[in-house]
């Protein structure tokens, strides 16, 4: 419920005679005030059967104003009264501390509001509102004087007939400066956390609890509602994305309403699951697997927070947590982060906690002895937001305390970060009553206290603590205190990093084939190639997986079921694709193509690359050939070869994806040549004019030597029979051709008879 400011509350009060006219009873009844409850000590811890709760009050008072309370009670005793006692203002943090617990409140104001009957302050069912007004100069009917700017506790309790306290809380009216103080305000920075337990199951679903979506929507529906509060987001991506898968299954749509409440608020980058930072950092520093899987986390999830919002986290603010140490702001440092939140017990002493520098921004070292711009979160801030079971209470003492904050050094340009736990539930109440408070802090006639701001522009606004001595200060330098952090990811990061490659191969099948060369493409269809933004939301879910196993709440078998499912997913798709199977194929002509069949069974088309290997086969489309399979159809691509001898021989086919780092199959084709290849052609038809060339020399060296031989040699006679009777001598039928040679044979032969 919005406060009630003083302009607001004045014409009320002077509208309600009634008010007047129980003052004049009360006054005639000597019941004007009620006596103190525990004089000027500690007023004691009550428990009785009534109920006493504050459901709204007025954040911020001005000099001339009115301090208004709604409040709720249950079971009032008969005769109850309601005592509101104003107490001198708290003057330091400690004070303040103390007043919250009812301790050392110090002497009621006096004249003070008097104690008033229930019936009087009926505002509703169960609810009774209270009007004290506050001025400078005079003390005003049934109020209180204030004469200066503070915080003053107010002791609001019930009591019985007799006037004896019967429940009791304490909480504060804050009276801002006049109008033209010369204070600064003090600039508040508060850093909405949106996180839960890994809210991922490795089958996909959504495991957020029932208290995680309560605390999530309260967190949300605050921020819808008041738009105007600059403030800063630190949304863990994985919880973002479970809401998204959440409302695909039917719940609430959350995410729609927070991406209205961002406007001008900043949003700060996360890994995408909340892991052991420091462990994947060390280990980035020598395993290249560590490295891929940190920066992976860190990419991530600062595209998945601007995709499902519409706003990109500011990459050059961190928050870190209490596992933060100086090698891990290093490598913050070199992704180019330059302002850091810390919490305040990981710096070290010096300069620490309780010192002038608490709400001033400073330097702080890493390991490389570079520094970042930082400021510290006020842990008291955060625990004063559970200080109680009062949700609307506990917002108020957040709003009390940024102003005793303010109040300490007005002159000075501080800031104050408030970081709730994400691990609480803030009750939607108190969310609605802080930026409430802080969306209404500035009412007529008085200078506000408090600017809330982001993260960025206090970082701007703030001083720089410095250190030495008057004209040679400069920046102070902090150092983290020693972490002991012995987390060690380099199995995970391992396991994850094979995965990572086999979904990004997969994920290469998705996008449009890479150009070749003319002639190459086969007859494949180009036609159904899945564009990139299809091919990201088919593959997220496998990288969702991989990411969600780095969620340092896991336990070993968590982070394998994560992978193995992711693992799964990719086989799952991979099977839907079928390919060419071992083939016996006889080419008759030097010159012919080879069918290659696949069948795609998925509902998106995928891109594969042909590898062709065999000694005896050219392929003149290349050995390497892109095909895009159309989704739901059986693709026939042929390949051109050229046979170089004919003869039996293998042709080795191998598919993968585009990026060669994922093989979805090898098959060998038996193949038979009976075409003769241009070379043999060659060679037969040299053969042959060889052979011809050797017959007619041949032929020819033949004739000749007949040609050379006499027709009277004895070789070209024919032999005579050994049975023909030999001429006597001196008769007259020698052959005309015998010679000297042969006269001397015949006349040997005509002798022979003579010797026998």
């Amino acid at each position: 419920m919005t406060p009630s400011t003083g302009r607001t509350c004045r014409p009320r009060l002077r509208s309600t005679p009634l008010l007047v006219t129980l003052a004049t009873i009360f006054a005639s009844l000597g019941l004007a005030t009620v006596r103190p409850l525990a004089g000027a000590g500690a007023i004691p811890e009550l428990a009785g059967p009534a109920r006493l709760e504050l459901v709204d009050q007025t954040a911020w008072v001005a000099p001339e104003g009115t301090f208004e309370l709604r409040l709720r009670i249950l079971d009032p005793p008969p005769e109850a009264r309601l005592a509101v006692t104003v107490h001198p203002a708290v003057s330091s943090r400690a004070r303040f501390e103390q007043s919250i617990r009812g301790q050392n409140l110090g002497a009621p104001l006096r004249p003070g509001p008097p104690a008033w009957p229930l019936d009087a302050l009926a505002a509703g069912a169960d609810t009774y509102r209270v009007a004290v007004p506050v001025s400078t100069l005079a003390t005003p009917p049934f109020g209180v004087r204030l004469s200066s700017p503070g915080v003053y506790p107010v002791s609001v309790a019930i009591t019985d007939r007799d006037g004896g306290p019967v429940t009791q809380l304490v909480t504060h009216l804050v009276r801002l400066p006049a109008s033209g103080s010369a204070g600064v305000p003090l600039a508040v920075s508060i850093i909405a956390p949106l996180e839960a337990g890994s809210p991922l199951r490795p089958d996909g679903s959504v495991r957020l609890s029932r208290d995680d979506r309560e605390r999530l929507g309260s967190t949300i529906a605050a921020l819808a509602t008041t738009v105007d509060v600059p403030l800063t987001l630190a949304p863990s991506p994985e919880v973002i994305d479970a809401l998204a898968i959440a409302q695909q299954q039917g719940e609430p749509d959350l995410l729609g309403p927070l991406a209205r409440s961002l406007g001008a608020r900043q949003v700060l980058p996360r890994p995408y699951a909340t892991i052991d930072l420091p462990a994947w950092t060390r280990g980035s520093q020598t395993d290249p697997d560590t490295d891929i899987g940190l920066t992976r986390q860190l990419a991530t999830g600062s595209e998945v927070v601007a995709a499902l919002l519409g706003t990109w986290p500011d990459p050059r603010t961190w928050l870190a947590d209490h596992t933060i140490d100086d090698a891990t702001l290093g490598r913050l440092r070199a992704a180019g982060v330059s302002q850091v939140v810390l919490p305040a017990d990981r710096l070290d002493d010096e300069g620490g906690r309780g010192t002038t520098a608490d709400h001033l921004a400073f330097d702080v070292r890493d390991r490389e002895g570079g520094t970042l711009q930082a400021v510290q979160t006020d842990p008291s801030l955060a625990e004063r937001l559970l200080a109680t079971s009062d949700p609307v209470l506990n917002a108020h003492l957040v709003l009390a305390d940024l102003a005793v904050l303010a109040l300490e050094r007005p002159s000075q340009s501080r800031g104050a970060v408030f970081s709730p736990p994400g691990s609480f539930a803030i009750p939607r109440a108190s969310w609605d009553a802080l930026l409430q408070g802080l969306s209404h802090r500035s009412p007529p006639g008085a200078d506000p206290l408090v600017s809330p701001v982001t993260l960025d522009d206090l970082f701007r606004a703030v001083d720089i603590a410095t250190t030495g001595r008057a004209g040679t200060r400069s920046p102070l330098v902090r150092e983290l205190a020693a972490a002991f952090s012995e987390g060690d990811v380099s199995t995970l990061a391992a396991d994850s990093a094979a995965m990572w490659s086999r979904i990004d191969s997969f994920a290469s099948m998705l996008e449009p084939p890479t150009p070749v060369e003319p002639g190459a493409a086969g007859s494949g269809s180009d036609q159904g190639v899945v564009a990139p933004s299809v091919a990201r939301e088919l593959v997220w879910p496998m990288r969702r997986l991989v990411l969600a196993a780095g969620a340092a709440d896991l336990d070993e078998p968590e982070r394998d079921a994560f992978l193995t499912a992711a693992d799964v997913a990719v086989q799952a798709r991979l099977a839907a694709i079928t390919l060419p199977g071992p083939q016996q194929i006889t080419l008759t002509e030097r010159t012919s193509r080879v069918p290659l069949t696949f069948e795609n069974q998925l509902d998106h088309a995928v891109t594969v690359e042909v590898a062709l290997q065999s000694e005896k086969l050219e392929f003149p489309g290349g050995d390497l050939q892109v095909l895009t399979l159309p989704p739901k159809e059986t693709t026939r691509y042929e390949i051109t070869v050229e046979t170089r001898s004919s003869g039996a021989f293998p042709m080795e086919v191998t598919i993968r994806s585009p990026d060669r780092g994922l093989v979805l199959g090898a098959t060998r084709f038996s193949v038979r040549s009976t075409a003769i290849s241009g070379i043999g052609l060659l060679l037969s038809a040299v053969a042959g004019a060889f052979l011809l060339l050797w017959w007619a020399r041949h032929f020819r060296d033949v004739r000749r030597s007949r040609r050379l031989v006499s027709p009277n040699h004895p070789a070209s006679r024919p032999v005579s029979s050994p049975r023909s009777p030999s001429p006597t001598a001196g008769s007259a039928t020698l052959p005309r051709s015998v010679g000297a040679e042969g006269a001397a044979s015949g006349g040997d032969h005509a002798r022979s008879p003579d010797r026998h």
